[in-house]
């Protein structure tokens, strides 16, 4: 269950290996847990060249692939990279899928599907939302830029997602690896929330 995890845990996405240890302690040593993760943050944005997206490796890399490249094709692979490096620091971090609210309610017909990947921090007992490129979230919402976004789980990484309903989380965490799952709640209109628990 979601309720049992620190979100200090390794995923299957998400293992912390000796150079991911290594650069979270270089980044953060002797920081408080805010710094720490606005340190990570301008890491990610001076060292991670973003590229297009590529669905040959879309979801397909761990944490340690993204960052032994040095590049990401996108949120997905960035988030991973923010994830690793925030929790080798000590800071519980959660991996949250969104969808874009305009593409849920069908305003955007045409792409397949419209998201973004945001973390839960953790930071003096209380969850932040935030983008490991962008920094801290508007009121604590999944917003971007002028866009909301619903979320639609959150779990260690894409491969364990508790899925959001109205009463909670799923009991089961479900792979996202593909988009397909995705597709679906579009078709089932269930995902509703776009705040921070």
């Amino acid at each position: 269950m979601l309720d049992n995890l620190t979100f200090l845990e390794e995923g299957r996405f998400t293992h912390i290996n000796k150079a991911i240890k290594e650069k979270a302690l270089e980044l953060t040593s002797g920081k408080g847990d805010q710094e720490k993760v606005s340190a990570i943050s301008k890491f990610l944005l001076s060292n991670l060249e973003v590229r297009s997206s590529d669905l040959n490796i879309f979801r397909k890399r761990t944490a340690s692939k993204i960052f032994e490249s040095g590049f990401s094709t996108g949120c997905s692979d960035t988030a991973l990279i923010f994830i690793v490096l925030s929790r080798a620091s000590g800071i519980p971090t959660k991996y949250v899928e969104t969808l874009l609210v305009d593409w849920l309610s069908g305003k955007i017909p045409k792409i397949p599907v419209e998201g973004h990947v945001f973390v839960d921090v953790k930071l003096s007992g209380r969850r932040f939302a935030y983008d490991p490129l962008q920094g801290f979230t508007q009121n604590n919402q999944y917003i971007l830029m002028g866009r909301s976004y619903s979320e639609v789980g959150k779990g260690l990484d894409f491969s364990e997602v508790y899925l959001k309903t109205e009463s909670g989380y799923s009991s089961e965490p479900i792979s996202l690896q593909s988009i397909e799952p995705l597709k679906e709640l579009r078709k089932n209109k269930s995902v509703l929330s776009g705040s921070v628990p």
